[in-house]
Order: C-alpha cells, then sequence, then structure tokens
C-alpha cells in the first residue's frame, strides 16, 4: 500500500515535471517567434486583403489572396517617422472607404 502511493506520488511528481518544462520551452519559442508580427490587416474583400507585418526592423506590406502572397512594399525601421505611420492610416481608411462603396454597388 505504502508502496502504491509512492509510485503515484513519483508519477505526479513527473507529470508535474515535464509539464513546467514544456511550458518553459514554448515560452522561449514564442519569444523567438516574436521576430515576426502583424501590425494591422485590412480585409478587401472575401479572402482578399493586405497585411503589415513587421519582421526584425523592416515593415513589409503583403498582399494576400485565396491562391497567392505577394510583397507589395518593404520600408525599413528608419524610414519610419510619425508623419509616414499617419499616412499610412489615412491609406487604409481610403482602402476601406473605396470596398464599402464596391460593397454598396453590388
Amino acid at each position: 500500500m505504502t508502496g502504491e502511493i509512492i509510485r503515484i506520488g513519483l508519477a505526479l511528481a513527473l507529470v508535474l515535471g515535464m509539464l513546467v518544462a514544456g511550458s518553459r520551452f514554448l515560452r522561449k519559442r514564442q519569444e523567438i517567434r516574436g521576430f515576426m508580427s502583424i501590425v494591422g490587416y485590412c480585409s478587401l474583400g472575401q479572402k482578399k486583403g493586405i497585411a503589415a507585418c513587421r519582421v526584425g526592423r523592416d515593415l513589409l506590406l503583403i498582399g494576400v489572396t485565396q491562391n497567392s502572397i505577394s510583397l507589395l512594399k518593404s520600408y525599413r525601421e528608419d524610414e519610419l517617422d510619425s508623419s509616414f505611420i499617419r499616412e499610412m492610416k489615412d491609406n487604409v481608411r481610403k482602402l476601406k472607404g473605396m470596398r464599402e462603396a464596391i460593397g454598396e454597388r453590388r
């Protein structure tokens, strides 16, 4: 009876240890993946859109369709300033307005 309790306790400790080790591994892996992130996305229709992705110190504008992904423009971090970001936000608003106007015509 005592042997079974010890064996169950050891098995529980092993499972908990594996959970902690897995959690640490995934956390470190996520930090590495932090190298790339999606800054924004503008849908231009069903399964179509433009994504802004930060990769390291670069900002990439990517066109996304159902069948392909295309690099539209690439910016280095030193090219980006507040006026550029404002201009990009205005362009996204214009694209959304165009999308809505096209949707209303259908």
